[in-house]
């Protein structure tokens, strides 16, 4: 028997604990470091690209931000230039419309027709020639410029505007042409100092520009001076023109006529209005507006008839309504 202990035993050869594991200890740090580093590199690549996307992003912005500055500028003097631009068309309009306010007044005060017609008038030529045209012509025709193209333009705009608005038109400050000796006023009382006197001679317009002579004519001659605001005048006109109707008149007796005393502020207004409504059908001599015609002839009140023999001197005279067989009874008597 051994003792205890005494037996032989082989010898063992131990590895220290934990050598075995020391390699592989080293070969993970390896590789973590490894890993560790290429993740810094990978974070610092992608800061390096994120700095470099920030600075493009930031660049980009401040180019924007200066897009915006430059069309924020040309919006400013965009806004600028159409505020100029609007100035000068409110001026335009404003000019434009003086002068067809100029326009309109003149036709209405000097053309002897409502303002209403003297406006449609004048808007129409501005149409039709155009402002500058308007205004050049308009001074040229009153003889304030020496054009004498600018003059027949206005003259031809003239005549085509008023067409287009129906509006006849004459001349009331051309005064008709008077030639002798105006007669006395006439006194409806006592003896009539005019009777036997050479009447004179007034040569004139009517509302579309046609001549009209009363007196000198060597023919037999009724008168008649009529005022379109007159009730007796818009009495007297339709009877008398209900008789020429029916009866033709006195034979070789001529039968004209005188709108006077034309004033668009009055009742009845336009005089060739009036008398178109009726049918008036004797000429109409358009007086002026001083009523140089009525005066020539001596006129007082409304209606107011002359008689004049073929010889032009005057055989009667009378205002106030009258009746149809007076006046056919004083017509009758010059008849030749």
């Amino acid at each position: 028997m051994e003792p205890i202990g005494s037996e032989t035993q082989e010898e063992v050869t131990a590895e220290p604990v934990g050598r075995s594991q020391a390699a592989p200890s080293r070969a993970g740090s390896i590789i973590l470091g490894g890993l560790g580093a290429g993740i810094l590199i990978v974070l610092a690549v992608l800061l390096m690209q994120a700095n470099t996307d920030k600075q493009e992003l930031q660049d980009s912005i401040d180019s924007s931000n200066a897009e915006v500055s430059r069309l924020t500028s040309d919006l400013d003097t965009a806004n600028s230039q159409l505020a100029s631009a609007n100035s000068e068309l409110q001026t335009a309009a404003g000019v434009q419309e003086s002068i067809v306010d100029f326009i309109a007044v003149s036709l209405t005060l000097g053309g002897g027709i409502s303002e209403r017609d003297g406006r449609c008038v004048a808007e129409n030529m501005d149409s039709q020639l155009g402002t500058e045209l308007l205004l050049r012509s308009s001074l040229a025709a009153a003889g304030l410029t020496p054009n004498a193209q600018d003059g027949r333009e206005f003259t031809a705009g003239l005549a085509e505007a008023a067409a287009a608005c129906g509006v006849p038109l004459n001349s009331p400050n051309a005064s008709p042409a008077i030639s002798g000796v105006a007669l006395a006023p006439y006194a409806p009382s006592g003896a009539d100092a005019a009777i036997g006197a050479t009447a004179p001679t007034v040569t004139g317009v009517d509302f579309e520009g046609n001549e009209v002579q009363i007196g000198g004519t060597g023919r037999p001659t009724a008168i008649v001076f009529v005022a379109h605001w007159c009730p007796h005048c818009q009495q007297e006109v339709p009877q008398v023109q209900e008789w020429l109707d029916s009866t033709g008149g006195v034979a070789g007796v001529e039968v004209v006529s005188v709108a006077t005393s034309n004033d668009s502020t009055r009742a009845n207004y336009p005089p060739w209005e009036w008398l178109k409504r009726e049918g008036w059908t004797p000429p109409v001599l358009a007086d002026d507006q001083g009523g140089s015609a009525m005066a020539a002839f001596g006129g007082t009140a409304f209606p107011y008839w002359v008689f004049l023999n073929a010889d032009g001197t005057v055989a009667a005279r009378l205002t106030g309504t009258t009746d149809i067989t007076t006046l056919d009874a004083l017509m009758q008597s010059i008849a030749p």
